[in-house]
């Protein structure tokens, strides 16, 4: 999954927690699309 529109509170606490190095984050649902479409792409 693809976390998406994050406020600037929630993006920051994720990032002190480290958790954006296991988390998939993009700043819109376009370049989540693409994301997808590239992970289900190495999958086959």
């Amino acid at each position: 999954f693809v976390l998406t529109g994050l406020q600037t509170a929630v993006e920051r606490l994720i990032t002190i927690s480290q958790l954006d190095t296991v988390l998939n984050i993009k700043d819109n649902i376009e370049d989540s699309e693409k994301f997808i479409a590239q992970e289900i792409t190495k999958g086959a």
